[in-house]
């Protein structure tokens, strides 16, 4: 072989080994640095394909449900800690308010405010949860009732790990990673109060806790450009693992939807004293924050409804706060004569999934928090389109629209809200009001396409997620629907005329 030649084999050989080394070392310091955090991915790696295999054997059922969660040895929440105000109803907090939406409150210390908003030609309720905080956290919203109870827990007594799984844009990922940030805030506070005490110490109660979130591989543009949710909870110190699809769907779906459990001897591969929390936070925790937010519209309709029946309207993910509200508000009226009075009816509206999915999704966390499986006993979902039949859909119009994929209906409902000055997010508040108004009127003689609204008042709960409103506008822009300098937040109103 020519000199020349046999100087490029060595070259290349030697370019190889080099390349092979840095990927070695790479590695390596991968490991340590996830064996240092005490992260489970280098231990789960070498388990997945035995935890996949035995959960794909599994059946999904809510019988299996009880029973892993009988067995589990994830630790429970110690939410019998949790530290939640007393709270008192004054009047005045429950007066409908207007520009509710320049005003800021902490939950549960006082209640979401309530304005009337006009929407053709007809006026609407909206209950601004978008406006309440998390003391400490400051996560609003939705997940600011669900994240109450585990935003309650005294730093010493927060679980060393908190691990849960979704998408990489989740708003249930990003509370968690605030409520975990917060707590490590707490703690460094107090060990800088404690003569410097040690946070290494593996008993040592002031030790970093940690947030672990398994999800679906992650866009490659994304990794390169990280932004949204997954950009901030990424800087709140989340740890995140990889699956590929069969992985992610093996461990943690089930014909129910989002698991509810932990995967079976998936504890052991935790160095931690962890706790499970399922997607979107759909799990025991919420109830308390839920309660609170019925408690919340049982008063404000006793002050304000003169008897009127109302309709209670939620975009629905998990649909695990529909539930919750529902069950809470039936339980409220059971107690109380003159609270059972009130004709109060919870409605949600699916935005990921269908109408069977919701069904399905709030029956196996019913049972899973100690429902006993009776249909009157998870809410009622509104369909798609008034003359929808939920089985035989033979038009896009009376379908529900696909979670998360830019949709012009969905753009369309989102600048007309803009318009009239009430932000919502285009994944929830947007796909929700889109399917609402296929059952508005056509005009003031007409009445709504359902009988769940034709008749009755409507009270909107505006579940916030105006957080990742930026990045989900960057996908409308990519997909050509909108241009780039509509691509801001908060929005103005000249933005689309």
């Amino acid at each position: 072989i020519p000199f020349q030649s046999r100087h490029l084999i060595y070259c290349s050989f030697i370019s190889v080994i080099f390349m092979l080394c840095v990927m070695c070392q790479e590695a390596s310091a991968l490991g340590q640095f996830l064996a240092n955090s005490r992260s489970v991915c280098a231990k789960y790696s070498s388990s997945l394909a035995l935890l996949a295999s035995d959960e794909s054997n599994n059946k999904s059922s809510v019988d299996s449900f009880k029973a892993k969660d009988q067995d589990t040895k994830w630790i429970n929440l110690p939410l019998h800690k949790s530290i939640i105000p007393k709270i008192e109803y004054l009047e005045e907090d429950y007066e409908v308010q207007s520009n509710a939406g320049t005003k800021f409150v902490y939950s549960p210390d006082k209640p979401s405010p309530v304005e009337l908003i006009s929407i053709r030609d007809k006026t609407i309720y909206f209950k601004r949860d978008d406006r309440i905080r998390l003391k400490n956290s400051n996560v609003s919203g939705n997940k600011a009732r669900k994240m109450l109870a585990l935003n309650g827990i005294p730093a010493p007594d927060f679980p060393e790990c908190v691990v849960s799984y979704g998408g990489t844009q989740s708003n249930s990922m990003l509370a968690i990673a605030a409520v975990v940030h917060s707590k490590n805030l707490e703690l460094t506070d107090l060990r800088k109060r404690s003569n410097g005490i040690s946070a290494d110490s593996s008993s040592s109660p002031y030790k970093t806790r940690q947030f672990l979130y398994f999800t679906k591989k992650i866009p490659r543009f994304l990794k390169k450009n990280p932004s949204g949710n997954y950009f901030r909870a990424k800087s709140l110190g989340m740890q995140i693992v990889e699956l590929s699809g069969d992985e992610y769907k093996n461990l943690f779906r089930t014909e129910q939807g989002g698991k509810q459990t932990a995967p079976s001897g998936f504890e052991e591969k935790l160095p931690y004293n962890s706790v499970w929390i399922p997607q979107g936070g759909a799990c025991g925790m919420a109830t308390i924050g839920g309660e609170i937010l019925a408690k919340e519209i049982i008063f404000f309709w006793k002050l304000n409804g003169k008897g009127r029946p109302l309709t209670v309207l939620l975009p629905g993910g998990t649909c695990s706060t529909a539930l919750v509200l529902h069950r809470a508000i039936r339980n409220i009226q059971a107690l109380s004569e003159q609270d059972s009075e009130l004709d109060i009816k919870v409605v949600v509206i699916p935005c990921v999934g269908d109408e069977g999915y919701a069904s399905l999704q709030m029956m196996a966390m019913n049972m899973a928090t100690g429902g006993l499986g009776e249909k009157d006993e998870i809410p009622f979902v509104l369909k798609p389109a008034p003359d929808a039949d939920f089985y035989l859909e033979d038009s896009s119009s009376n379908k529900y629209l696909r979670f998360g994929e830019p949709d012009y209906e969905i753009l369309k409902t989102y600048q007309e809200m803009d318009k009239i000055g009430i932000n919502i997010d285009l994944l929830y508040g947007a796909s929700a009001w889109s399917v609402l108004f296929r059952h508005w009127p056509k005009n003031v003689e007409e009445t709504f396409g359902s009988q769940l609204l034709s008749g009755r008042e409507l009270l909107y709960v505006h579940s916030g997620g105006l957080e990742g409103v930026n990045s989900q506008l960057m996908r409308y822009r990519h997909k050509g629907m909108i241009s780039g300098q509509k691509v801001q937040h908060p929005p103005t109103k000249e933005r689309w005329s």
